[in-house]
């Protein structure tokens, strides 16, 4: 089963199944980016700052906690999305999509490249809006989400060896 819902996610997506790793949650699937993106850190797990939108589910800043970083609530815009100041260091970045709303890869990826910061979409509701990119998107498939497995997710990105480390993580 776990393959044959790999196969079908890859094909909604034009993406190859190595591109997809199945989880049993969405916060396992955060749990799974945030622990690989933190272990190519130099720095304490207690040193690392990782930035959460204020406005968010709570998984979202559990995960960071739960690793024992530093978290540091940032303020989201009118349209809801993670909105950081020019001058705020991080190492990590957890941009959410409110609502599935479609995230602006481009402006996250200049971003990144522009400060550093390791990036982790989270795009819980995105199922319908989330594109692959070089950075880890996980999506939620609960039974509160537009597509459903009952319970579970999965993570996408176009960096099939990220890929490779998250299926290596969550032991699927």
């Amino acid at each position: 089963l776990n393959n044959k819902l790999t196969s079908l996610i890859a094909k909604n997506y034009n993406i190859s199944v190595e591109n997809i790793c199945l989880v049993n949650s969405g916060t396992s699937g955060l749990l799974a980016c945030i622990s690989i993106l933190m272990d190519e850190i130099p720095k304490d797990n207690a040193k690392i700052t990782i930035g959460v939108p204020a406005w968010s589910f709570i998984a979202t800043a559990q995960v960071p906690y739960f690793l024992g970083a530093q978290i540091q609530f940032i303020d989201v815009n009118s349209n809801g999305f993670v909105n950081p100041p020019c001058n705020l260091i991080l190492d990590i970045l957890i941009v959410t999509s409110p609502f599935g709303e479609q995230i602006n890869k481009k402006y996250w990826e200049n971003y990144a490249e522009q400060t550093g910061t390791k990036i982790v979409f989270d795009c819980a509701a995105a199922f319908d809006t989330v594109t692959p990119c070089k950075f880890a998107s996980v999506v939620s498939t609960h039974a509160t989400k537009g597509f459903s497995t009952g319970e579970g997710g999965f993570v996408i990105s176009n960096d099939s060896q990220l890929i490779a480390k998250i299926r290596s993580f969550s032991n699927f």
